[in-house]
């Protein structure tokens, strides 16, 4: 069942990404579809892993999990927003130092 909820969720998340870059409220670069992906990826298998340990009675093995490859998982998922936050307040001071003009 949990998995049935996930695949529902993803499916909803990546219809309303497509269908706003469609519309085009949305710009997506290739580098952040391509984080995005890594991203869900790495943390569908953490969740995997971490369920199948828990059920064979493993903890330490499923905290080694979350630590090996939830982290990263959450961190490239963060670049995703981070980097085009970091470029827009580059430009931004770079065109309001460009519109001063001296009489």
């Amino acid at each position: 069942m949990l998995w049935l909820v996930f695949g529902l969720v993803l499916g909803f998340v990546f219809y309303w990404l497509l269908a706003g870059v469609k519309s085009g409220k949305r710009v997506i670069k290739v580098y952040q579809w391509v984080l995005g992906i890594i991203s869900v990826s790495l943390l569908l298998f953490t969740i995997q892993n971490v369920l199948g340990f828990q059920r064979e009675l493993e903890p330490s093995a499923a905290w080694f999990m979350v630590v090996s490859t939830g982290i990263p998982a959450i961190i490239i998922g963060a670049f995703i927003w981070i980097i085009p936050f970091i470029k827009n307040r580059q430009s931004g001071k770079a065109n309001s130092q460009s519109t001063v003009s001296i009489k």
